[in-house]
């Protein structure tokens, strides 16, 4: 299980956060999810930071 918060992955790309609740799972890791590919369409590599907007209400 988890939780899903809306988001907003910058510059304006819907999206939404998942926090999954998995023993171990690090505090400073989020799961993307967006109905494009992020990778290619913000060109994208394992470690690149990306601005994110979460709606928590």
């Amino acid at each position: 299980s988890g939780r899903i918060y809306k988001a907003i992955i910058m510059p304006n790309i819907p999206g939404a956060i998942v926090r999954p609740f998995v023993p171990n799972y690090p505090e400073n890791i989020l799961e993307v999810i967006a109905p494009i590919y992020l990778r290619g369409t913000l060109n994208l590599n394992d470690g690149d930071e990306v601005e994110v907007k979460i709606f928590l209400r």
